[in-house]
């Protein structure tokens, strides 16, 4: 009879388990209506806990409509699912029909309970059958309570300044277990059923998602998503511009990626002849070295040492070599230049420690470093530093927040030269800044370990002079700190002290660009021997990818450079995580070691540098097409030198109403809903002041960049309109 009950008992569990949570959908006939109406039947103790639960989803929601309004607004999947997380948040499971609101021990009461019905006295005479089957029920059922904690104190001790998400600081914030029993006064404890509740603190304000099912999705995984700043989700929710189809629809001039120069790129991807065919030896077929494969590596130190005028080749007019050369085992290719740099910043610094990026940055940064490594962003702010120096500057024009589009239309001086120009140096990182970034990081509990330099630089299109390189590296060095290079756009420099000559005419003189490792080159020959190693010591360290020089975003192709001895077996583990295949690796070292005739055809060169000084004609062009339209709109610009992108100031064109990401955001949505233009708003960078956008000009075709331009006059001149109104 035992054996006959146990048979019963399983074929009913199966049969439970594919329906219990559908049981609603159910018709009273259904025979199987009948079992899961008993074991989700009201009591007393359920409505006891269905009450309390109903509080705490209410309490929640309160906290959640009174939280005021962040600073820079976050990204959530979509506003449908948003709707619907705050629906299945405030509403109360107080349905007896719920499984939600059913403890374990309740439901497997009642398991046992309805054992006895089905099977006789023999289950209720053997408790071990009857503990098996609450045992068997158990191990399915998602745990019911989660505890979550959300600290007042730590919330008060949040300071405006400190703008930056980490997990670090969700970890010990925001999901702190503790019993119901706490006698902490300050501390709110919240009972949910089935849900996980992520609080994030950014500043002075707090925002609450709810995660339903907590068997769904971890805390980690949400906890990344929020990372994302909202206007990805706009742009992904506006129509597209097509020209058939949506000719109405929005430009997508915010994404850095170049549309240039697909027809160079295709036929160095798909070669036709015998002779530059790309063929796969039987080694490609198997495990590679993580860190990449020999033949990649060596062509990617060649291209790197002239791209960067590396120690090791004849680049000066002495002709002569340096003893020093890039060390090929202290590369590391691997699957685009966020992984290597997630994996290098986690080799140098703890969870919780921080990392200083000078503002504005990479909006990306926050994501790459936070998502899995677990740091701490801390902007180190470089306008705020460097305000007294620009008033100082007579030949620089700042337009404050007031500005009219009138006031900006007349700063343009009659022989030509632009007061319209923005001055580069307000935004140089310098020892001050670093020094009130790194006691503010310090001071928050977050360690300063490494300061990451975007250069040449995203958003602002700029390139660091030598001087100011020299300034971080020797502050870094003072202070322990490692510094990170994220050189990205090193093959994008299409204008420089020798080229830019419209710059030299008007008395602007640009930065050219250095690489950290040629300015670091020598300083430190600790880790060198026999000549291998550029010298850079354990500090200095370099990131790099194919995505924005050779406008292959697609391949993913991303390579880090150090001499740190200590990370270099564990930097090149961890990019067992993140390799890219044998195949793309050949494309890279066939590409590297292609040559073409020159233009008059008497030599042969390297391929990318004939596809390097096309490149720079052709970004030179675009960004003279769009600075020209600047300054006929009477726009603020910084005169870009380097990247895909410009950096511009509208903030004259804010709403007066609201506070500054309420201003920005509702002009951002004004040019993306009235004119078809999106942009890369300076809040997603944590740009100090509002109002400032990033025009990506090599996102567009020739057809749509043309209509982007039309579209950006028809906003300048109807703002001109609504100001003379």
């Amino acid at each position: 009879r035992i054996a006959f009950s146990q048979s019963l008992l399983l074929l009913w569990l199966l049969m439970l388990s594919s329906t219990v949570f559908n049981h609603q959908d159910m018709s009273e006939e259904s025979p199987s209506w009948s079992v899961l109406s008993f074991l989700t039947s009201s009591t007393a103790t359920d409505n006891t806990s269905s009450s309390s639960t109903a509080q705490t989803a209410t309490a929640s929601k309160n906290s959640t409509a009174s939280t005021s309004s962040t600073q820079r607004h976050y990204y959530h999947p979509t506003a449908q699912e948003a709707t619907a997380t705050a629906t299945a948040t405030s509403s109360s499971p107080s349905s007896p029909d719920s499984s939600d609101s059913m403890s374990p021990n309740t439901l497997s009461s009642r398991i046992t309970s309805l054992s006895r019905t089905l099977v006789g006295s023999a289950v209720h005479h053997h408790p071990t059958t009857a503990a098996a089957v609450a045992t068997t029920a158990a191990a399915w059922i998602p745990p019911a309570t989660t505890t979550t904690k959300t600290s007042s104190n730590a919330a008060a001790k949040a300071t405006p300044t400190e703008s930056r998400l980490t997990a670090a600081s969700l970890t010990a914030r925001s999901f702190s277990s503790a019993s119901n029993s706490s006698s902490d006064p300050t501390e709110a404890t919240t009972t949910t059923t089935s849900t996980t509740t992520i609080t994030t603190t950014r500043g002075s304000s707090s925002t609450t998602t709810t995660n339903n099912n907590n068997a769904l999705a971890s805390r980690r995984g949400l906890q990344a998503v929020q990372l994302l700043p909202s206007y990805l989700a706009d742009a992904r929710q506006v129509q597209q511009y097509h020209p058939d189809t949506a000719p109405h629809g929005a430009l997508q001039l915010g994404v850095a990626e170049s549309q240039l120069l697909t027809d160079l790129l295709l036929p160095a991807l798909n070669p036709t002849t015998t002779n530059t065919a790309i063929t796969l030896t039987p080694d490609c077929i198997y495990y590679q070295p993580t860190h990449g494969r020999p033949g990649t590596r060596q062509a990617m130190a060649s291209y790197m040492t002239d791209l960067l005028h590396l120690p090791g080749k004849k680049h000066d007019s002495s002709n002569t070599e340096s003893s020093l050369s890039l060390d090929v085992d202290g590369l590391v290719v691997g699957a685009g230049c966020n992984a290597v740099l997630e994996n290098l910043c986690l080799c140098l610094a703890e969870a919780g420690d921080a990392v200083l990026v000078p503002t504005p940055y990479y909006a990306a940064f926050e994501f790459d470093l936070v998502a899995r490594a677990q740091l701490h962003v801390q902007a180190v702010k470089t306008q705020s530093s460097n305000y007294m120096d620009l008033t100082d500057n007579e030949s620089t024009t700042t337009m404050s927040s007031t500005s009219t589009a009138t006031d900006i239309q007349e700063a343009t001086a009659v022989d030509g030269s632009s007061s319209l120009w923005l001055d580069p140096s307000l935004y140089y990182p310098t020892a001050a800044a670093l020094d009130a970034a790194y006691e503010e990081a310090a001071q928050a509990g977050h360690p300063p370990k490494i300061l990451l330099l975007s250069h040449p630089h995203n958003p602002l299109g700029i390139c660091y002079p030598k001087h100011v390189l020299q300034e971080c590296i020797e502050w870094c060095l003072q202070n322990q700190v490692h510094l990170v290079s994220d050189e990205i756009y090193a093959g994008s420099v299409y204008n420089n002290d020798s080229s830019n000559k419209s710059l030299q005419q008007q008395g602007q003189q640009q930065a050219a660009f250095h690489s950290i490792l040629s300015v670091a080159a020598g300083m430190d020959t600790s880790t060198t021997s026999d000549g291998i190693g550029l010298g850079i010591g354990p500090y200095i360290h370099w990131v790099y990818a194919m995505s924005k020089d050779f406008a292959l975003s697609g391949m993913r192709v991303g390579v880090a450079y150090s001499e740190n001895p200590a990370i270099r077996l564990p930097l090149q583990k961890l990019n067992d995580l993140c390799q890219i295949s044998s195949q793309t690796q050949v494309w890279v070292e066939t590409m590297m070691q292609k040559q073409v005739p020159t233009a008059d055809g008497t030599a042969m060169t390297s391929w990318p540098e004939y596809f390097r000084n096309e490149n720079h004609k052709r970004l030179r062009h675009r960004c003279n097409q769009l600075t020209l339209c600047l300054e006929e709109c009477g726009i603020p610009y910084l005169p870009p030198t380097s990247g895909l992108f410009c950096w511009v100031d509208l903030s004259a064109y804010l709403p007066l109403n609201g506070n500054d990401a309420e201003r920005e955001r509702a002009l951002y949505l004004e040019l993306v809903q009235e004119f078809g233009l999106l942009f890369t708003p300076g809040d997603s960078m944590n740009n100090e002041e509002p109002g400032f956008f990033r025009i990506v000009y090599t996102a567009a075709s020739d057809d749509e960049f043309a209509l982007g331009l039309e579209r950006l006059r028809k906003f300048a001149a109807a703002k001109r309109e609504q100001e003379l109104r």
